[in-house]
């Protein structure tokens, strides 16, 4: 299904044939496209360095050159930050470009993302929602699958798995992560390592109705249905309506 989303000064588009694209700010590779030029024509999300998700089509350089690049496609859904964008796969991977000063991009660092990289699984995760894939170096990664939603917040990420379970990454100064830790310290500092998720993990819950099963090591917030991300909060609906 075609979509538009839109961050601060970005603007991302879901094409029907599964393709992403964006135009607008570029100061921190909004538009995913390996450039920090501001793009006033919509252009084609880049992905070298995913491992499925991607087709390989001709691209024209500024020169007006033609040669070939991976680009981003098989997506189903797509959600702007304010300085990053998250791109949903039909296969159920996640993937996501542009500022990642808090770690909102999932994928281990705090590295900006010039194009599309894959969200990995975190610690704090359940097995059925990690799979092991092999990148084109020989590196092996733990990503997170079995996503049906994603939102994007102004730093941080949110993630619906297909059986109720919410995952999130990135900043955490207002308890974005759900997982009961606050930690204040400035981005970039030593500090600042407990204040935020570079990794996808599971948001937890203090109420006995959210209660996940015994057994499971933390009380997680479950039977979910739909997520949202305001600027610095998240919301989730339960299936009964709570």
């Amino acid at each position: 299904v075609p979509k538009v989303d839109g961050g601060n000064l970005h603007t991302v588009v879901l094409r029907p044939d599964g393709t992403v694209w964006a135009f607008g700010r570029n100061d921190t590779y909004q538009l995913g496209n390996t450039l920090t030029q501001d793009g006033g024509n919509p252009g084609q999300v880049r992905a070298d360095n995913i491992i499925t998700d991607r087709t390989w089509m001709d691209f024209t350089t500024t020169s007006g050159a033609v040669e070939q690049r991976w680009f981003l496609t098989n997506i189903r859904s797509i959600s702007a930050g304010l300085k990053h964008t998250l791109a949903l796969s039909h296969n159920g991977y996640v993937y996501a470009w542009g500022d990642n000063t808090y770690g909102q991009l999932g994928n281990g660092t705090t590295t900006v993302g010039t194009q599309a990289v894959q969200v990995l699984a975190g610690s704090d995760v359940r097995p059925q929602d990690v799979e092991i894939l092999t990148d084109a170096n020989g590196v092996e990664g733990k990503y997170l699958k079995n996503i049906i939603a994603v939102a994007a917040g102004d730093y941080f990420s949110l993630a619906l798995t297909k059986d109720g379970y919410v995952y999130a990454w990135g900043k955490n100064d207002a308890l974005q992560m759900g997982n009961g830790w606050y930690f204040s310290g400035a981005a970039g500092s030593s500090a600042a390592a407990g204040n935020q998720n570079t990794k996808a993990n599971l948001v937890h819950s203090g109420l006995a109705s959210g209660m996940a099963p015994v057994g499971e090591a933390y009380s997680y917030l479950t039977h979910i249905v739909s997520i949202a991300a305001g600027g610095d909060h998240a919301v989730a609906l339960r299936n009964n309506g709570t």
